[in-house]
């Protein structure tokens, strides 16, 4: 599946989700984690119940309620927005739920040569000699990798880099694998 930057893959609208993830219980909470006004009252609140003075300790549980009352908006706002951004294509491409985001305007171009590959695909499978396709393939491959390598050939600092990847990358390959493309690239190279 592919989906367009704008998209949203949200079962539930985000003023839904929020009733489910983060409940008036949740944002209240949150709130006196984070709002350091809330926090200087409860503290004050602790700190009266220990004094034993009732008037106090009332006054400041008002002004508790009153400080969660006046964030509790703010807080639902920001828990919307979080559930808006769960759901974003962009998310879902990292997630793995889709293949990848493709934006409209190149949307026309990108399918076009996604169908074309697919058809020349099917085309090679349909000649039923599995060296066909797999000669296809290699040629595709090396065209993939002589289109990246290119790339790096026009920046002077990748092309600086270069070696220091290449040590990288034999460093990772199964030491059998390794010798055979470190002889391939001694051909290359001479």
């Amino acid at each position: 599946m592919y989906a367009e930057r704008t998209a949203k893959g949200n079962v539930l609208e985000p003023e839904g989700m929020i009733e489910i993830k983060f409940r008036t219980k949740e944002l209240l909470e949150c709130m006196g984690r984070l709002d350091q006004h809330l926090i200087n009252l409860k503290e004050s609140l602790q700190a009266a119940r220990g004094s034993g003075d009732p008037g106090v300790v009332e006054a400041l549980k008002v002004q508790i309620r009153s400080r969660e009352k006046q964030l509790l908006p703010v807080y639902t706002q920001i828990a919307t927005r979080f559930a808006e951004l769960h759901d974003t294509s962009l998310r879902m491409a990292s997630k793995g739920v889709i293949k990848e985001v493709v934006d409209w305007e190149n949307s026309r171009s990108f399918f076009y040569k996604r169908l074309n590959r697919r058809v020349a695909e099917g085309s090679l499978v349909k000649v039923d000699d599995p060296r066909n396709y797999e000669e296809q393939l290699q040629e595709l491959r090396v065209e993939k990798i002589l289109l990246q390598l290119s790339s790096i050939g026009e920046s002077t600092s990748d092309l600086q880099a270069l070696p220091q990847g290449l040590a990288g990358l034999l460093s990772k390959v199964e030491p059998s694998s390794r010798v055979q493309l470190v002889e391939e690239l001694r051909k290359v190279l001479s």
